[in-house]
């Protein structure tokens, strides 16, 4: 089985992820290791606007697709974003400041950690009805989502993807976030297990392939392998 990770700030002097490149190459390795076949680079958008880095993500991609080559591993790293919810977010990704997944027509997209969506709601409905399919990025830590679970399942029902953290699936954020994600990778609706990696060590490490044990131990191993293999390929070759 081919694993694939959608979701990870592992590109250097960037946003809130690793500063040095040395420590960029040890995730790598940990990914390589643990037998993950492509990652996505989803850098926060507010970093790379307010730092205007836009123009050196590529090239730090490259770099970090060199060091893999030169080692021969079978891991390589794709360019996506973290996209904050406002409403400038369906501008900027038709002028291009905002990334999608892979340049597919799937996007990454955060909601404000705040208890109500209020006006945001509108700006998320925008998407869902645009030509982009929003994956909205771990809901289950998100104060409106497990203050009032029917918003989500309300998106979630319209052909929205809903993104959740590997580590929330045993304990990492708390018991709360556990049992909710949980519930959610129970549901019927269309979920992705990703690892929102932002460090080499714990408690922000690459643990994608511990959170697809735990879910296989939920769900069974069909439904786990969706989530970590057959949906995540389907979004990265946007199928």
């Amino acid at each position: 089985m081919r694993i694939y990770d959608i979701h990870s700030h592992i590109l250097p002097s960037v946003d809130d992820g690793p500063s040095q490149f040395s420590e960029t190459v040890e995730i790598v390795d940990l990914c390589e290791q643990q037998g993950i076949s492509l990652i996505v680079a989803t850098p926060h958008r507010k970093d790379v606007s307010e730092f205007k880095l836009l123009p050196r993500l590529e090239e730090k991609i490259r770099n970090v697709n060199n060091y893999l080559e030169n080692k021969k591993f079978d891991l390589r790293v794709l360019l996506g974003m973290e996209n904050h919810l406002d409403f400038k977010l369906m501008d900027d990704i038709k002028n291009g400041s905002a990334l999608t997944i892979n340049g597919s027509k799937y996007i990454l997209v955060e909601m404000p950690y705040i208890d109500s969506p209020g006006p945001f709601k509108k700006y998320f409905e925008a998407l869902i009805e645009s030509e982009y399919v929003p994956v909205i990025a771990h809901p289950e830590r998100m104060n409106m989502f497990i203050k009032n679970p029917s918003l989500l399942w309300e998106f979630a029902s319209q052909d929205v993807i809903v993104q959740v953290t590997a580590g929330s699936l045993y304990g990492r954020f708390g018991r709360e976030v556990e049992r909710f994600t949980k519930t959610i990778i129970r549901s019927d609706y269309r979920v992705v297990i990703a690892s929102d990696t932002h460090m080499s060590k714990e408690p922000r490490d690459q643990d994608l392939v511990t959170g697809f044990r735990h879910a296989v131990s939920l769900v069974g191993q069909r439904k786990a392998r969706e989530m970590v293999s057959d949906l995540p390929f389907k979004i990265l070759n946007d199928d």
